[in-house]
C-alpha cells in the first residue's frame, strides 16, 4: 500500500491513470499501458487541428493527498 500517488488526468475527458507510487524513500513506477492511453486522450486536446498547442499540454498532474483523486 501507497502512503501517496501521483497521477495524470486528460483536461479534456477528465480521465486518469496512475504514474507513481510513494513509499517513504520510494517513488515506484505504475506499469500501466500508459502510451496507448495518451495516444486515445492526446485526440481529446481542443486545439488537435490547430497549428500548436496554444501552451497548454492538455495534461495535468496531481497526487492523492492534495489533489484528490478524481
Amino acid at each position: 500500500m501507497s502512503n501517496d500517488r501521483v497521477f495524470i488526468k486528460c483536461n479534456g475527458c477528465g480521465a486518469t491513470r496512475a504514474l507513481l507510487k510513494h513509499h517513504p524513500g520510494l517513488l515506484d513506477v505504475c506499469d500501466n499501458d500508459l502510451v496507448p492511453w495518451l495516444n486515445h486522450h492526446g485526440n481529446h486536446h481542443p486545439r488537435l487541428y490547430y497549428a500548436d498547442l496554444g501552451g497548454d499540454s492538455g495534461f495535468s498532474l496531481f497526487n492523492e493527498i492534495t489533489g484528490g483523486v478524481k
